[in-house]
């Protein structure tokens, strides 16, 4: 089956492609243009250390996000060449975070107007008094988040796609002209 040809797609393969884009726009999409938002000011207004840590954690997001997709696409490609459950699992996997994130999201902002409360305060660091212009002694915290852990993940999938021979079946078959 071709991933080109999307009207020969089966059902689930249609509603998680759905769940995928929806995702992208409403969660790390906003986020990453936040922060490309943010790079940008910190570039204009001279600062350039700011400016570099941004663009830092701008690139860590991405590849968070690539590594994530590239891990939906093989386990797709995975079993639409084996029909192995394992892969139908590992999908699942994948895609919860699609389900998840906007089911916190709803619950985090419904949780306290039922119960006749005020939403939450923001966070303590947002409030923050900034450093005086001139001052030197500035205490700055960055915490870099390093996609480790869906980096094993993306690494433990392509193995298992090499032992089921996916990449050597997708590159044998002939190319069609369309």
């Amino acid at each position: 089956m071709s991933l080109t040809n999307i009207k020969r797609w089966p059902a689930w393969l249609k509603i998680s492609a759905v769940l995928v884009l929806t995702y992208l726009a409403f969660f790390p999409g906003p986020r990453l243009w936040t922060a490309c938002v943010g790079v940008a000011r910190c570039l204009a207004a001279g600062e350039l250390a700011a400016g570099g840590r941004g663009l830092a954690h701008l690139a860590l997001q991405l590849c968070d996000l690539f590594i994530w997709l590239v891990s939906v696409g093989l386990v797709v490609e995975g079993w639409l060449l084996t029909r192995k459950k394992a892969y139908a699992l590992l999908l699942a996997y994948l895609l919860l975070c699609t389900v998840t994130a906007p089911l916190g999201y709803v619950a985090g902002r419904l949780a306290p107007r039922q119960r006749g409360q005020r939403l939450p305060a923001p966070p303590a660091f947002l409030n923050r008094p900034q450093p005086v212009a001139g001052s030197t002694h500035a205490s700055v915290t960055h915490t870099i988040n390093l996609p480790l852990g869906p980096l094993l993940l993306l690494a433990a999938i392509w193995f298992f796609c090499q032992a089921d021979g996916v990449q050597r079946r997708s590159a044998e078959a002939p190319a069609r002209d369309v």
